[in-house]
């Protein structure tokens, strides 16, 4: 996962100039000084609060016509990805001289389905769902809003047992989401679910966790430990101890989510997976092609996996940023060093073959495996229709890994905005994130059964 406040930061003016925040940390981290949360870079996906002016009439006109409307169609040896047990395609991989494209989409994609998300009676002007997560009564989606008067924000948890209807988890009391409680990731797992966030006001890490996705209860907050800087970008489990990683070459590991350790890296990881031998696979932020670490001491230490594709600082780089395993290998997505959005394919977590060159532009925040499907979520170009707006929610799937096409999503979208995550349970997968409404940002759920046969 990524960081969810730097997906909702404003927008603001492409003349700006972006800042190198891979460049500015890693600079800090190497005089020994503690990371700071720097500005992100100022890009189309990141956004924050901000009062939208009504959409000019012509525009409106061309929306009240199409609203409403459904949306469519040992080192040294390699480990074995965790497979699920669906059947595995045996198409080759793409050369990798030839980048596919994405393809039209196909009548058998189906349906997704949009579903609303409700808040309590002071809910914002601005409202995002950052994460999902398949667990509790089925699903459990965790957010964000804002007001005029509270502006850093407070924390939202939902339920729901299909995907389609949706319960908010009340905090009448605000003891679990004081104001700049920022949820960024839900994790599921046997005992429980817990979720990571960061302080906006104090800075640090939060977490809180609960046996069923209702009855939450808040673990530590930002001033107290795990205190100190944002490890916000993705949690994972290690032979049944919590690994909370991003930011910087270090992480956090816990047995129970309560007690935590600060772990030091040899690089920044980007994200990270669990192979069915309990080897660590972790995704180097930096490189000039996508680069791989393992551990086979539960994140003690870690070792290069594969090629050196280290590069000096502020050189061009690649970036993976999400991963997943499927039986047809990994699924990775991210930027190669022309910075052009990519989805790669791995058998073995060493080597990575492009399997898809996104739009100029896309992004790709997750991806999901369920019958027989892979889902990659993110944002794409749209036509602007907002000015300054010029992306919006976008879905990507496959039935092997190898070919892909792309989800027209038609509606009462006014641009902005994107899909933050997904998951799958049940023959159901469930995406999240925002999208822009008349005045501020709605929250966006999209369901989607895939076909059978």
């Amino acid at each position: 996962m990524n960081d969810i406040q730097s997906r909702i930061t404003e927008y603001v003016d492409e003349t700006v100039p972006p800042i190198d925040i891979d460049l500015l940390v890693e600079q800090l981290s190497d005089t020994g000084e503690s990371t700071r949360r720097l500005q992100p870079e100022r890009t189309h996906r990141s956004w924050r609060h901000r009062r939208w002016v009504p959409i000019l009439a012509g525009a409106m006109m061309i929306l009240l016509l199409i609203g409403g409307a459904a949306l469519l169609n040992d080192p040294k040896e390699s480990p074995t990805i965790t497979q699920p047990t669906t059947p595995a395609s045996t198409t080759s991989l793409p050369s990798p001289t030839t980048v596919p494209t994405v393809v039209d989409p196909a009548p058998a994609v189906g349906l997704w389905t949009s579903h609303e998300l409700l808040g309590n009676s002071v809910i914002g002007d601005d409202l995002v769902a950052g994460s999902v997560t398949s667990g509790g009564p089925g699903f459990v989606a965790t957010g964000n809003t804002w007001t005029g008067t509270d502006v850093w924000g407070r924390g939202q948890i939902w339920t729901s047992i299909d995907g389609a209807s949706w319960s908010w988890v009340a905090d009448d009391d605000r003891t679990l989401f004081v104001e700049g409680y920022f949820p960024e990731g839900v994790l599921s797992t046997d005992s429980g679910l817990i979720v990571f966030g960061s302080n906006n006001r104090q800075g640090g890490t939060v977490i809180w966790q609960s046996s069923d996705g209702t009855d939450w209860s808040l673990v530590t907050t930002g001033d107290t430990a795990p205190a100190g800087d944002y490890v916000t970008d993705g949690l994972t489990l290690a032979s049944g101890d919590y690994l909370l990683y991003g930011g910087a070459p270090r992480f956090l590991v816990s047995p129970d989510g309560i007690a935590w350790e600060m772990l030091t890296t040899p690089v920044t990881f980007t994200a990270i997976i669990q192979t069915d031998t309990g080897d660590l696979l972790a995704a180097q932020r930096r490189a000039t092609e996508p680069t791989t670490w393992i551990s086979q001491d539960d994140g003690r230490t870690w070792q290069r996996h594969g090629p050196d594709h280290s590069i000096e600082s502020g050189q061009p780089s690649a970036e993976v940023r999400t991963m997943e395993a499927t039986p047809f290998g990994l699924i990775a997505a991210g930027v190669d060093a022309d910075k052009r959005p990519m989805l790669w394919m791995s058998e073995d977590g060493r080597t990575f073959t492009p399997a898809l060159q996104l739009p100029s532009g896309a992004e790709t925040w997750a991806i999901a495996f369920g019958q027989g499907w892979v889902v990659a979520v993110g944002a794409d170009e749209i036509p602007q229709v907002v000015e300054g707006v010029n992306h919006g929610p976008a879905i990507w799937v496959s039935e092997d890994g190898h070919h892909w096409q792309s989800v027209p999503l038609a509606g009462t979208y006014l641009g902005g905005g994107g899909l933050y995550d997904i998951a799958y349970r049940d023959s159901v997968f469930v995406a999240v994130g925002q999208h822009r409404a008349e005045i501020g940002g709605e929250a966006l759920v999209l369901r989607w059964e895939p076909p059978t046969g």
